[in-house]
């Protein structure tokens, strides 16, 4: 199961964007302006959200859709590759 980290886990919406955090340059500024990031701040925090929903305004970090994505999963399929013709087994004494 692929995780999409940019879909919102709130609304379902792909329309976000990445939330970036530090003293932003002036093509960043543009870039926010423009719509293509959020600013975050100065402050890093730790856990802090990562993506931005440009629909419902939900903000969200990618453990958090991990964890929605573990708690969806309800079973698991594996399978042993090799050869599946049987076992041979020649002993010469």
């Amino acid at each position: 199961m692929a995780v999409n980290y940019k879909k919102c886990p709130k609304c379902g919406s792909k329309n976000s964007v990445k939330i970036v955090y530090g003293m932003p340059s002036f093509k960043l500024f543009q870039e926010a302006e423009a719509g293509k990031v959020k600013l975050g701040g100065c402050c890093i925090i730790e856990g802090g959200p990562e993506y931005h929903c440009k629909d419902c305004n939900n903000e969200w970090n990618r453990e958090q859709v991990l964890d929605i994505a573990y708690g969806q999963i309800r079973g698991l399929k594996a399978s042993v590759g090799g050869y599946f013709g049987g076992y041979y087994h020649v002993t010469n004494y």
